[in-house]
């Protein structure tokens, strides 16, 4: 009786969460996978959130269900530094002080702006993220 192996009866079996840690950490394109990772499941959380229920509906999960996920996942993103918030969801409070915070290995790094100030502050934050720094924006 011949046999015949394939490729994948001779796969080992991993979890998701293998899975994806294998795509962060095991790429031929180094931490630009990393990036291209966080960003498409921004773009999946979004389309989510916008898409109407019907277009959701399936046998595996209620659609109220998955847009949470997304909320859910995208909000992670957002509050992890990530993720950019959209400019309009970044307008805060007249007359507050902005505080922009670069997380580094030695310690978090505070950077305190006048309400005056507040798109500079902004600005600096969003060239923090945008170079793969963990960043924070804080109103006090």
């Amino acid at each position: 009786m011949k046999m015949k192996a394939s490729a994948q009866a001779l796969r080992e079996f991993k979890t998701n969460e293998e899975v994806v840690h294998d795509i962060m950490n095991f790429s031929r394109y180094g931490a630009l996978c990393q990036a291209f990772v966080i960003s498409a499941l921004e773009q999946y959380c979004k389309r989510v959130g916008a898409a109407s229920e019907a277009s959701l509906q399936t046998d595996f999960m209620p659609p109220g269900v998955w847009k949470g996920i997304g909320a859910e996942v995208l909000a992670k993103l957002q509050a992890a530094g990530y993720v950019i918030a959209d400019d309009k969801n970044l307008a805060v409070s007249v007359g507050m002080e902005t505080v922009v915070i670069l997380h580094a290995t030695t310690g978090d790094i505070r950077t305190s702006y006048p309400a005056s100030k507040q798109a500079d502050a902004i600005a600096l934050w969003k060239d923090y993220v945008a170079s793969g720094k963990r960043a924070s924006l804080l109103v006090e």
